[in-house]
């Protein structure tokens, strides 16, 4: 979740009421795994009359390396903004992204991401094939695929594709 860049916080300043912490691990060159918290107070900005709200916000990030050819993120955000005054809230949602990256060869390579945005109720698939014979020369073809949920009541409910997406993409340098 994005949001304005805050300016020095001043004393009065709802960003000098926030805590966070990150907590970041290596236990050894397979894993790693970084996790941050945030507590505190913001602004809602998407309101219709922006006010402070009592904001929560959790983030972790893992990276299994499986082998020196698989490497494998998968991660989890969670944000929530709540009015000071009542339990009902500014916004409430996650984003859960995985990341593949299989590397064939020195060359060759193919990445596919898969997120889905609880805010949006969308779903995002982007696979990416990557030939890189030389410095000089570089091939992408790869595409965006994007569903969304389809709510019933509190269920899950299906998917259904909303639109997609592919591309190709050729580079060569040419000396003179």
């Amino acid at each position: 979740i994005r949001r304005p860049p805050r300016s020095t916080p001043k004393p009065s300043s709802a960003a000098s009421d926030v805590y966070k912490r990150q907590i970041v691990s290596r236990p050894n060159k397979f894993f790693s795994t970084r996790t941050n918290f945030q507590i505190g107070k913001d602004i809602a900005y998407n309101a219709d009359n922006p006010e402070i709200g009592k904001e929560f916000t959790f983030l972790s990030f893992l990276t299994f390396q499986v082998s020196n050819k698989l490497s494998i993120n998968p991660s989890i955000r969670f944000s929530r903004l709540k009015k000071i005054n009542s339990d009902e809230n500014f916004f409430k949602g996650y984003i859960t992204r995985l990341s593949t990256k299989y590397q064939f060869n020195n060359f060759l390579s193919l990445r596919i991401i898969a997120e889905y945005n609880d805010f949006q109720k969308k779903l995002f698939v982007q696979p990416l094939l990557q030939w890189n014979p030389n410095p000089s020369t570089i091939f992408y073809i790869g595409g965006n695929q994007n569903a969304l949920r389809e709510e019933i009541g509190n269920n899950f409910g299906s998917l259904y594709l909303d639109n997609s997406q592919m591309f190709i993409k050729f580079q060569y340098l040419i000396s003179l």
